[in-house]
């Protein structure tokens, strides 16, 4: 994210604190500092030969890794380079059959200060001598026998001697998987049980990041233990585990870089204990491999300017566009890969891997992409683990990857997941939001919620905030049975609404790295579900543009088409001004709506020219924002909302739910107890009473419903019904905030208990 929060005390910017600094190396310092680490990782011997292999130990439980540590004599230029030299396991399972799991070179490394930080420029020292380490955890009890195999850019080969563990059953967690009889979930492989993710990105440790003794993993994990089972770490953005060694800070993890093709040891050895810490703290973890600030222009350290697939910095390619497309680019990105699944797949925290943050929509070449590196990573798993590969990009992307940016319309033939959904910057509304993002996501049938950022998270305290979720999600079974979603009605609800005017409002928000200046909107046409709340706009920028020569090439005027039950209203909060005069120009439906007049900038606008309102019809809207002003110069937006006024109490009901044969669930909300109308429009919550809802379709039979607190995650009341046909429903006696509904078929025998 680029924009992460205004309000006092709230961190502007997630850029992070390293991007300050001065990078003083030029370019010929950086690319012989490289060149040194690469020459380091060269080795000669005459004799090609796997010695002192062995065994971390013979006695291992069910999907516990297993290390066989071992030496190497021959001859290469680069350990990590499969074409120059590559070793594999070559695994006997207990029924005779076999698979193949790839060994890496492995360096120790340990930090200083025994924190485990992922940043730029932590301090590390070395605890040992370099060797080869094969990983795996075994999903079969019995006698397993391995016999490693190198191979040498010279077409030499050799072999280990047989090495013989044997597996016992345990009761670790398996691998995540996507569920086979519903494959819109993830579950354990170990059992079979339903994996929902709930969590917060915790993407980095930064110096500005609370934590004590300082921002760490051992504080943030810590954090998350017993409230969330999800989080999506990077890899990526001030430790990259392959980049360029762009500043001089000695003992630390910029020494351990060497361009292309070569992995940091020290930034690989704080994820070994990223991975450990996960694993203790019963979290999965999603793995961000790329961020596309890589890809931009500019002199920052995490740049294009100092990527190392850039040609000036020894890569292949002239531009960002050309890592997509490069047949070498694509080569040394799947032994990028290869490194990341041998060092870490046997690692059961691993749920996903995750390229491309902050992508959306694909080009064809970034498609074939997509294509190309999902089917390596699965070659690579095949016949040891199962392997969940994803990005960013979204649309036709949805189609390749195992599992789906959710959208509007849900993917019934994979899981659909939301990484970073909506938030509120300011932290007075911080929790609230994410516990109806929480429960509604849940209810809509996603597999997976996450929050960004970690810091904010924590800066509000909510932790808490997760758990009621995380443990209700554990007593779920939706993925043992097939599921469609559930069409709520509200038929009757009972509120004290005289004198009051009640409004409903949805605010539209950017999403993701689109800067604020200086570049076009990469979208321009967004639809909005005016049921979904407050909504995220992936490629949205609040910069208007003018028709000047300095800026007309950056215009991209945003279209937002939504559909109103009743007439509403548009409110517009805006910001500053450039030079010069401007005109907000407000076109619904194809007629100039409003037309208002900005003058005597460059400025911040004053608090009585902020607020813009231009009045909505009910039905289908098609409303556009332009600076309309003759050789205009730019216009800042600082909130976009749309509103209209509840008529009835059963208005403010809202829902999303989904069933199956045997269960079913249900979210249902008061909507004037959300915090965007009482933020902005200065609303107060209706208690709402007696609210009856309908649910359809709904499987005919005898039904325990459940009413279950999104607060504490408990049981408030319970009841049975009978269905008959295919319409459930259930009469709410309180609905002052939001209530999940819980429901499960029963049968004689069955005592019904959802």
């Amino acid at each position: 994210m680029w924009i992460c929060g205004t309000a006092a005390g709230v961190l502007r910017t997630t850029v992070p604190v390293l991007a300050a600094f001065a990078f003083a190396l030029d370019a010929e310092t950086v690319r012989e500092r490289a060149a040194r680490m690469r020459r380091r990782l060269a080795h000669r011997s005459a004799v090609f030969a796997i010695r002192d292999a062995h065994p971390d130990r013979t006695i291992v439980g069910r999907f516990s890794p297993i290390c066989i540590r071992f030496r190497l004599d021959g001859t290469w230029m680069n350990p990590f380079d499969p074409n120059d030299v590559r070793v594999d396991g070559l695994v006997t399972l207990p029924d005779g059959s076999r698979i193949q799991v790839p060994a890496f070179y492995y360096e120790p490394w340990e930090p200083v200060d025994g924190l485990t930080q992922l940043t730029g420029g932590v301090r590390y020292r070395r605890t040992g001598q370099p060797h080869w380490r094969l990983r795996f955890s075994a999903f079969r009890t019995g006698r397993h026998t391995v016999r490693l195999r190198a191979r040498d850019r010279l077409g030499r080969t050799c072999f280990s001697q047989d090495i013989r563990f044997d597996v016992r059953t345990s009761q670790r967690r398996g691998f995540v998987r996507v569920s086979p009889k519903n494959p819109m979930y993830f579950e354990d492989s170990a059992d079979g049980s339903l994996f929902l993710g709930v969590g917060t990105n915790v993407a980095w440790t930064r110096a500005e990041d609370p934590g004590k003794p300082a921002p760490c993993y051992e504080y943030y994990f810590d954090k998350a233990r017993g409230c969330t089972n999800a989080t999506r770490v990077w890899l990526c953005h001030w430790a990259w585990l392959e980049w360029m060694p762009v500043k001089d800070a000695p003992g630390s993890s910029w020494e351990g870089y060497g361009g292309l093709g070569v992995y940091n040891q020290m930034i690989a050895a704080a994820l070994d204990r990223v991975f450990a810490l996960a694993d203790e703290a019963g979290l999965r973890v999603m793995l961000v491999t790329d961020d596309n600030d890589e890809h931009m222009r500019g002199r920052g350290g995490d740049r294009w300017t100092f990527n190392p697939y850039n040609r000036t910095n020894g890569g292949p390619c002239e531009t960002p566009a050309d890592v997509f497309s490069s047949a070498a680019a694509r080569r040394a990105y799947r032994q990028r890969l290869r490194y990341i699944l041998a060092r870490w797949g046997a690692e059961t925290a691993l749920w996903a891997l995750n390229a491309w943050n902050d992508y959306s929509r694909p080009t064809p070449a970034q498609l074939d992409w997509l294509r190309d590196m999902h089917r390596t990573v699965h070659d690579l798993c095949r016949g040891w683990r199962p392997i969940i590969y994803g990005a960013n990009f979204r649309y036709a992307a949805n189609d390749i990857m195992d599992y789906a940016q959710a959208g509007v319309d849900l993917r019934t033939d994979k899981p659909n997941v939301v990484q970073e959904c909506y938030y509120a910057d300011d932290p007075l509304w911080f929790t609230p939001v994410l516990r109806r993002q929480l429960w509604s996501g849940i209810a809509r049938g996603l597999a997976t919620v996450m929050v960004w950022p970690h810091p904010l998270v924590d800066r509000t305290g909510a932790w808490d905030i997760f758990r009621p979720a995380t443990r209700f999600c554990a007593g779920l079974d939706m993925n043992r049975e097939g599921c469609k979603p559930l069409l709520l009605t509200v038929l009757d609800a009972d509120a004290d609404m005289r004198g009051r005017q009640v409004w409903r409002v949805v605010e539209a928000s950017p999403y993701g790295d689109v800067p604020e200046w200086g570049v076009k909107a990469p979208r321009s046409h967004f639809s909005l579900d005016v049921n979904r709340g407050n909504q995220w706009l992936n490629g949205f920028c609040r910069t208007l543009y003018g028709s000047s020569p300095a800026r007309v090439k950056w215009r991209n005027p945003p279209l937002f088409e939504l559909n109103l039950p009743v007439p509403g209203k548009l409110i517009v909060e805006l910001s500053e001004i450039g030079a010069g005069d401007q005109i907000l120009g407000i076109t619904i439906n194809g007629t100039l709506a409003k037309r208002v007049s900005l003058r005597g900038g460059r400025r911040y606008l004053r608090e009585n020219e902020r607020r813009v309102e231009a009045s909505l019809p009910a039905g289908r809207c098609r409303v556009m924002l332009d600076n309309i002003a003759p050789r205009g110069d730019w216009i800042r937006l600082r909130r976009l909302l749309f509103a209209w006024s509840a008529r009835r109490p059963a208005d403010l009901v809202d829902g999303t739910g989904r069933i199956g044969p045997r269960r079913g669930l249900a979210w249902i909300e008061n909507a004037s107890a959300g915090p965007t109308a009482r933020r902005f429009l200065g609303g107060q919550p209706v208690v709402l009473r007696n609210v009856t809802v309908q649910l359809t379709p709904v499987p005919a039979g005898r039904w325990r419903i459940a009413g279950v607190s999104t607060v504490h995650g408990r049981r408030i009341w319970s009841r049975n019904v009978t269905v008959r046909d295919g319409r459930l429903s259930i009469a709410v006696p309180l609905l002052d905030a939001d209530l999940v509904l819980q429901f499960a078929r029963t049968e004689d025998g069955d005592n019904g208990n959802p």
